[in-house]
């Protein structure tokens, strides 16, 4: 793994890029959970009404290693809000057996995203967005330490350097 001076610099760039990133209207965290409940827990309803919306890296890593629908029911809005934080803690947690790992690259294949979602990716992310993904895609395929599916990472980052025109490393 390389060292913590480039993980940190990493989570630095995520910080960064995804700073004026807001939720909006965009589909919170316990509304995906109440969604996947087919709303039926109305319990998720009602904390929806608290989730943060201004601030992504307020969400306390607690409440993201228990939402691993995330993904799977959020709008665009909630991914370009959410993708950060999730990435963030990837690499504050590269030891943690927690499936957000996984689901966290797993949502970072593009052609799901664009489908999912109706958009383009670069009509979600801007550029500096996007080549955040790549250096947190490049960390999981090659420095991970099995926090996260790096076969799938491989696969995610060969179709964002097709998009880019990035060269293989």
């Amino acid at each position: 793994m390389r060292n913590m001076k480039t993980m940190n610099k990493l989570i630095s760039e995520i910080e960064k890029n995804y700073s004026d990133v807001k939720l909006e209207d965009g589909i919170s965290l316990n509304m995906t959970e109440y969604l996947d409940t087919y709303q039926y827990d109305k319990e998720f309803l009602e904390l929806a009404k608290l989730d943060e919306r201004d601030d992504w890296t307020k969400i306390p890593d607690k409440v993201l290693e228990g939402h691993h629908v995330t993904f799977c029911f959020t709008d665009w809005k909630g991914f370009r809000f959410y993708i950060p934080a999730y990435m963030r803690w990837c690499l504050c947690n590269p030891m943690s057996s927690n499936i957000i790992g996984d689901t966290t690259i797993y949502s970072l294949d593009i052609d799901t995203i664009e489908e999912l979602y109706k958009r383009k990716i670069t009509e979600i992310l801007d550029t500096p967005q996007i080549e955040t993904i790549i250096k947190f895609l490049e960390w999981c395929s090659f420095d991970n330490n099995n926090n996260c599916d790096f076969t799938v990472a491989d696969d995610n980052l060969i179709k964002f350097y097709n998009l880019t025109g990035k060269i293989l490393k």
